[in-house]
This record gives structure tokens, sequence and C-alpha cells, in this order.
């Protein structure tokens, strides 16, 4: 896999001075942690969830979360489960008929094409986690990792035990993604307190940590807020507020902090704007794109572009 490898080598070198290396699913955790990318989210209940998988490995997608938590109906989950064991199955048959190329080293046999993305489960609950792997068998050789949602010390402590479990039984390595989104984390007169515990909790399997993620989405529910599409996550300050603890604490660059990725981008179309766009226009025109300015536009892409140069100035990746 590569950044931008669904582009022809050619259109790769007139864009890059130096072009983004090659990684795979066995590649160096701290390699990978920050080759996450856009990570696209995915209910688990889709039925052509396998075919939707490649074809955004073939749009450039490099890294999936198949969701059983909240873009499921509590009823869907043993449904979605049951279609996530009969997805990966399919995956890891066209993978072995291709013959591709190793994905992990060593485990039982096996390959997974590059062509496939790092692929995440997000989890409800700690016990889905050893569950599924078992159920997986084979295929699990497919599976980069779990997404841990609404993490805190307390809680988180028995998904990443659950994980080291699961990695035993199935002799292979998986990552673990925390969410950061409880409303504890988001309450000023419980931040502090928290952030250690999850600071403390993470730091004992960081060898299993590739990231922790930001659930935006919730902190903003909380307060009943959302945001339009050409407002960034740093407009509403007590979103702001929050990431910048977050990254303060867990974030450092002295060798204790782990990569912290930046916000899920939810885009709901409108009809009409109402503030000015946020691309100036010279340098569109310099390189004669003026209709690539005015595409971004209209489909609000300039609010996200600004989201993602502010959450690199923050601190966030991916």
């Amino acid at each position: 896999m590569r950044h931008f490898g669904h582009i022809s080598p050619a259109a790769r070198e007139g864009l890059f001075h130096r072009e983004p290396s090659t990684f795979t699913a066995e590649s160096p955790a701290k390699l990978l942690s920050v080759a996450l990318g856009a990570t696209l989210y995915s209910p688990a209940t889709r039925p052509s969830l396998a075919e939707d998988v490649l074809k955004q490995a073939a749009r450039g997608v490099v890294s999936m979360v198949l969701c059983l938590e909240d873009s499921i109906d509590d009823a869907e989950v043993t449904d979605a489960e049951a279609n996530l064991i009969r997805q990966f199955a399919a995956l890891a048959a066209r993978d072995a008929a291709s013959g591709t190329g190793p994905r992990h080293e060593g485990g039982a046999g096996g390959t997974a094409g590059a062509d496939v993305p790092l692929l995440f489960i997000r989890v409800r609950e700690p016990a889905q986690i050893t569950d599924l792997v078992r159920r997986l068998g084979d295929s699990v050789r497919m599976l980069s990792g779990f997404v841990l949602p609404k993490f805190t010390e307390e809680r988180g402590r028995h998904f990443l035990e659950a994980l080291a479990e699961a990695e035993t039984a199935c002799g292979r390595r998986l990552f673990a993604m925390p969410v950061l989104e409880s409303p504890e984390l988001l309450h000023l007169e419980t931040r502090g307190d928290i952030l250690r515990g999850i600071a403390r909790s993470v730091d004992k399997y960081r060898d299993r940590v590739l990231a922790l993620r930001l659930g935006v989405t919730d902190f903003c529910s909380a307060y009943g807020l959302r945001r339009a599409p050409d407002m960034t996550a740093y407009d509403v300050h007590i979103v702001a507020s929050v990431i910048a603890d977050v990254v303060n604490v867990l974030g450092r660059a002295d060798g204790t902090g782990f990569t912290i990725t930046g916000p899920v981008w939810e885009y709901f179309r409108r009809q009409e704007r109402m503030f000015k766009p946020q691309l100036r226009r010279s340098p569109f025109l310099e390189g004669r794109a003026e209709e690539l300015r005015t595409a971004l536009i209209e489909h609000d892409m300039d609010g996200l572009l600004r989201e993602i140069e502010l959450d690199r100035a923050n601190g966030l990746l991916g």
C-alpha cells in the first residue's frame, strides 16, 4: 500500500518531490500510526462489504473501520457480526486466490493483497473482541485491530485485556485504537483526572496502541451542537479546548506521546452557503485550476481542507 497508490506513477512523480513510501499491515507500528490517512468508517451491516472495501481501496483508501457500534441499531448487532465473519472470509478467499503477497508475518498461512486496506472493527464491548477473533478463524489475517469506543481508564482496561487475550489466541499482532469521547473527558471538572487515567492505561499497552482517536461528534452531541460544513471543530470552543488538553497530555513529542488522529468529518449537503468560501482564488488561477476550486467549494471541501490544516497545526494527524 501507499498513499496516492491509485494514481499512475507518472502522476505521482509530477505531484511529489518525494513520493509516499510503501507500507504493509506488518510494517512497524510507528510507521502505521502515521500512515492511516483519512480512515473511512462503514457500518458492518452492509451486505456487499467485501466489495465495498475493495472498491474504496481502488479509490485510494488505505484504512477502514467496520462499525458494530453507533452506526448500527442495537437490534442489528448479531446480524452485523455474522455479516463481518462472511465478508472477512470472502476477502481472505479472494486474497488467497490472488496470491499477491503476505499481509502479516508468520501465522496460519495465506496472504493478503496490497489492495486491501488496513481493516479495524469498532466493537461495543470487550467480549466481542475475543469472540470475533475466534469466529474469524484463518481470515483474522485480514484484520489489523479494533477500535475501542468511549475509552476511559476503567472501561479501557477491559478492552485492552481482551485484545491481549485475542492476540495470544490467534498468534497475530492486533492493534487498538481507543476513541476518546466520554462526557467525563468533555466536562471541565473531571477532564484532568480522566486524561491522567487514560495516559496510565494506554502506556501499559503502548506497543499495541496504534493511535488515539477523538470522538468530536459525541462531544458536540453532549451539548446538542452540530457544526456546519463551513465551520471547523476549532470554531466550537468547547471542543477545541478538549483537543488542546488531549494533545497536551497524550500527544507530546518527547517519546511519551501517541499519534492522535483528527476528528471524523461529517458532511450534510446544504442548499445554500452562509459564509464566504475559504479557498483563495490566486493559487488556483496560477495553476489553471479554477474549475477544481469551484468543485471543492460546491461540495464544501474548503471547510474540510481548513480543518485538516488546523488539525496539523494543533498536533493531530489523519
